[in-house]
């Protein structure tokens, strides 16, 4: 669905933001690479050329890729009419490339999960497009930073009332907070311990199937208890 091709509603990533690429193809002078969230290519040139003519090839550290690298990069030249996007050939620090990058993915798990809502209502590209930009695309406006769908995404899972400024209808309301919960439903954790046990006469065994028996009541439906016994 193009609706979904790109995160956010600019068709193009401003200058000096930082963006994800993903090499698709390395040449001797520069690396071609898909932006991830704007469904655009863009490049990396892996080498310079200087006043006087003269080719210098970039520090090796800097363009050290291979096909199929996800990679964040700040965006250093935009040209809208010839469609041509200049990616800095420079690495991010370690804790700036983990934050875009995590920004990255709670962005595209918003996209899933409006992509799902409307797989499940089987809407058109048109009705899809609106809900896009009446849900995320809304919020990162309203907000003035991107990524912030997720947080409201997440709330919604406990407190829907945050979708009641969406322009979208009960139903659509109704599958996107189905949809949303089941994405931010708990994960299952299961906790296992190792329990050594002893007795020396009938009584004493008795008196460890009782307490076992203590501890198995104690168990709810969200959190089960089972108990084994394992012989040496």
């Amino acid at each position: 669905m193009a609706a979904f091709e790109r995160f956010y509603e600019a068709e193009y990533p401003p200058v000096d933001s930082v963006v994800m690429a993903k090499i698709i193809s390395i040449g001797e002078t520069m690396f071609q690479a898909k932006l991830l969230e704007y469904d655009k290519t863009a490049f990396i040139l892996r080498s310079c050329i200087l006043g006087n003519g003269r080719l210098v090839r970039a520090t090796r550290r800097s363009t050290a890729f291979k096909l199929g690298d996800e990679v964040p990069r700040h965006v250093l030249r935009v040209e809208p009419s010839t469609d041509f996007i200049d990616l800095s050939s420079k690495g991010l620090p370690y804790e700036e490339a983990r934050y875009h990058k995590e920004q990255y993915h709670k962005s595209k798990m918003v996209v899933s999960i409006l992509r799902h809502t409307c797989i499940q209502m089987n809407l058109d590209e048109k009705s899809c497009e609106n809900l896009v930009r009446n849900t995320s695309w809304y919020f990162d406006k309203k907000f003035d930073r991107r990524g912030k769908t997720y947080e409201i995404f997440q709330g919604a899972a406990s407190n829907p009332c945050v979708l009641d400024e969406c322009d979208i209808d009960t139903e659509t309301r109704a599958t996107l907070l189905r949809v949303i919960r089941l994405k931010f439903a708990p994960k299952l954790v299961a906790l296992r311990s190792v329990v050594e046990v002893t007795c020396f006469t009938y009584e004493g065994i008795d008196a460890i199937k009782r307490a076992l028996r203590e501890g198995l009541s104690v168990a709810i439906d969200s959190c089960p208890l089972e108990v084994g016994v394992t012989l040496p």
